[in-house]
């Protein structure tokens, strides 16, 4: 939790799922003018496979539109590739001072107004 505390006065937002009063998953991301990049999306190992990091990532998505960003992007391990595909993300490069791939994905701005649940 305290590293959740820095991150969060480093100009960071945060999503984060709970369950029986514990964080099971969070996202971290920031925006400017036009994208949203986020990192750090991870879930507890006892709880994958239940469909949070894909609410998660939609929250972020949803809030991205809401602060009219135009994309969303983020780097990520090569497993996690199938993952991102799924969800609508083009792979735009490779870090080679990371080592993680760049992936992004355009929003459609709608007149609909997101929430996330």
């Amino acid at each position: 939790r305290l590293s959740i505390a820095l991150r969060l006065s480093q100009e960071e937002e945060a999503f984060v799922c709970m369950k029986e009063n514990r964080i099971v998953g969070c996202v971290f991301f920031r925006h400017n003018e036009k994208t949203c990049s986020f990192f750090r999306l991870s879930v507890d190992p006892s709880y994958q496979g239940q469909g949070i990091s894909k609410l998660l990532l939609q929250c972020v998505e949803k809030e991205a539109l809401h602060r009219q960003c135009l994309e969303v992007t983020c780097e990520t391990r090569e497993v996690n590739i199938p993952f991102y595909c799924k969800q609508g993300y083009e792979e735009v490069s490779f870090n080679n001072h990371s080592s993680l791939y760049v992936f992004k994905k355009a929003l459609k701005m709608s007149k609909k107004t997101w929430q996330c649940a």
